[in-house]
């Protein structure tokens, strides 16, 4: 439970300090570095390990096999797509559509190139 809760300020935390940054026009985006995110993910991380039985266990195998090509992916995908989600407003809803169009066209991306022989093992480390 003290994952949980620390995890949730953790995230909290990440997301004022970006809106924050956004609102003001400094020029600071949170990237891996940012301690908070670091923590989220790590208290994330170690609250899902302690899981013995997972109801929908084959959605984290597959999210899981393609973190790594998910996140060597996903900045291109951004540029692609951050110009024309731009127009929507207010900002919050511009970055929940973003991510998400942006998490779900990397993997995509790379459960696609996974099923071309040997391509997503030598481009994306796949197994």
């Amino acid at each position: 439970m003290l994952c949980l809760v620390l995890a949730i300020v953790s995230i909290g935390i990440t997301v004022v300090i970006q809106l924050y940054s956004y609102r003001y026009g400094i020029a600071y985006n949170v990237w891996y570095d940012f301690a908070f995110l670091m923590i989220a993910a790590l208290l994330l991380f170690e609250m899902f390990s302690r899981f013995r039985t997972i109801p929908v266990k084959n959605i984290f195998y597959l999210l899981s096999k393609y973190a790594f090509a998910v996140y060597l992916i996903h900045n291109p995908i951004i540029i692609l797509f951050a110009p024309m989600i731009e127009k929507i407003k207010p900002l919050p809803f511009q970055l929940i559509i973003l991510t998400v169009l942006v998490f779900t066209v990397s993997w995509m991306i790379s459960f696609l190139l996974d099923k071309i022989p040997k391509i997503g093992k030598w481009l994306l480390y796949i197994r």
